[in-house]
C-alpha cells in the first residue's frame, strides 16, 4: 500500500490556507511530518487467534503530511473537519 504524500507544492494555490504570521514564523522553525491514517466509514477489521490472523474488509489508506509546523496544523485541521475517519499514527520533526 503505498502513502498519498502532501506538501506544499502540492496543495498551492488550493483550498487550504492560514495566516501570515504562521507562514514567517514557519520559515525558522524546522520541518514536520505527520503519518495519519484513514479508514473508510465500511472499513473492518476482524482479528481470529487471539490476533494472530486479521482479516481486513473496506478503505484504508496512509496520508503523509509534510513541511513547516504551520502548515501541517492547517492540513490536519482541514482533513479533521471533512472527515472523522482519521487518526494519527505518528508525528516528527525532520532535520
Amino acid at each position: 500500500m503505498s502513502a498519498t504524500i502532501i506538501t506544499p507544492a502540492v496543495l498551492q494555490g488550493g483550498e487550504l490556507s492560514y495566516n501570515f504570521f504562521s507562514k514567517f514564523v514557519d520559515t525558522f522553525r524546522p520541518k514536520e511530518r505527520i503519518a495519519i491514517e484513514y479508514k473508510g466509514p465500511n472499513y473492518e477489521c476482524i482479528s481470529f487467534f487471539w490476533g494472530q490472523l486479521e482479516v481486513e474488509s473496506g478503505e484504508k489508506k496512509t496520508i503523509i503530511i509534510e513541511g513547516p509546523p504551520g502548515f501541517c496544523n492547517a492540513t490536519l485541521k482541514y482533513l479533521e473537519t471533512t472527515s472523522r475517519y482519521l487518526s494519527i499514527m505518528d508525528r516528527y520533526l525532520i532535520e
